[in-house]
């Protein structure tokens, strides 16, 4: 009773009428939990047929078996919806590598926004020790950001497509970065001035 209406459930919200990915996540944790499942009566024996064997291939009187774990409740949902725990796992695990993609992201731009500030520290002024340290500065930050997005690409990885969106953009901030921290040891090595 309980896996029909859960069925149901999930069709609607699987199949459009309710597009909510959390109430998705919601029912297939439901499916997973075997105290959410009514207990499984047996069912009485079959009859017998002159042989002495019943109708399964029993020996007379012996009930047929209890469902076996291959074919639970649980698996049977699983198959239905095209996962396995395995799989049902990793989705859960999604809004978590999302917000690392995410921190990664931010600290890709914050040490861009660095990079790009220093090569400007990097470019003016008459004493070319500031400059040179400017310059080393923006190498620090780029190779920060760098850091930052290879974390994000690499957790990226077997995701979802909005997941490695955001693992792209910091591979971007980071190739910014990177130009910027080129720009300031070239400026830096080349002369200042205001």
């Amino acid at each position: 009773m309980l896996g029909g209406l859960l069925i149901g459930q999930i069709s609607q919200v699987a199949f459009g009428q309710g597009s909510n990915f959390n109430q998705m996540e919601s029912l297939l944790n439901q499916v997973d939990q075997p105290s959410s499942w009514t207990a499984q009566q047996a069912l009485p024996a079959q009859p017998t047929y002159g042989s002495g064997i019943g109708m399964q291939g029993l020996p007379a009187g012996q009930g047929i078996p209890q469902e076996s774990p291959l074919f639970s409740r649980q698996n049977i949902m699983r198959a239905l919806l095209g996962g396995s725990q395995s799989q049902s796992t990793a989705s859960s695990d999604f809004g978590r590598v999302r917000s690392n993609v995410e921190d990664d992201l931010q600290r890709a731009r914050n040490e861009r926004d660095k990079a790009e500030s220093d090569c400007e520290r990097a470019s003016h002024g008459l004493d070319r020790e500031l400059r040179m340290s400017a310059a080393e500065d923006a190498r620090y930050a780029a190779e920060a950001a760098q850091q930052a997005a290879e974390r994000a690409e690499s957790a990226a990885q077997n995701t979802t497509n909005d997941i490695s969106g955001l693992a792209a953009s910091a591979r971007a901030a980071a190739n910014q970065a990177q130009a910027a921290a080129d720009r300031a040891t070239s400026n830096a090595e080349g002369g200042g001035g205001w």
